[in-house]
């Protein structure tokens, strides 16, 4: 890891290991740790924002990834979880359409996406997909603590331009 982490470093990355789940992925060295993690930019990393929907989801399913994890062991293979589970999960943030046909397509149509982020596998024959390992790593208490405080900052400051009292 020293070795690459040298090689890396004139390209501003850092390899984090993860090797409990196997892992070893890519990050944007920060020569600040209290710089904004939301202003940073690099040449050879494109960034990629999630919408609400998509962001509701990562956050359910890394709930079943460590219930996985809890109940197998850290490390243990790929989760699973049905698109018939995850459907009651949204609605209950989302509410219902009042079509199963168009809750179940929306589902899937976000798992797809999800899909090219590399946190599930496809649906399988039985319309279940795999929890990828590396959601314990995007959906973190530290990035889930981050997004909260930015949140709360946007409100605040929508709040005090419309003079209203913030959160």
């Amino acid at each position: 890891m020293e070795r690459l982490n040298a090689t890396l470093e004139p390209l501003d990355l850092i390899a984090r290991a993860d090797e409990i789940r196997g892992l070893v992925f890519l990050a944007i060295r920060h020569g600040d740790a209290d710089a904004p993690q939301d202003d940073w930019s690099h040449p050879l990393v494109r960034k990629q924002r999630l919408n609400l929907e998509q962001t509701l989801l990562v956050a359910i399913l890394r709930q079943y990834f460590i219930a996985y994890e809890q109940d197998a062991g850290t490390g243990a293979g790929e989760a699973m979880v049905a698109v018939d589970e995850l459907i009651p999960q949204m609605q209950v943030y989302l509410g219902e359409s009042g079509s199963e046909a168009r809750e179940r397509t929306r589902i899937l149509q976000l798992l797809d996406q999800l899909k090219g982020h590399g946190l599930v596998s496809a649906p399988d024959s039985h319309e279940r997909v795999a929890i990828r390992p590396m959601i314990a790593h995007l959906a973190n208490p530290e990035n889930l603590t981050a997004l909260l405080y930015e949140l709360k900052a946007r409100v605040a400051a929508e709040s005090s331009d419309h003079g209203e009292s913030a959160l």
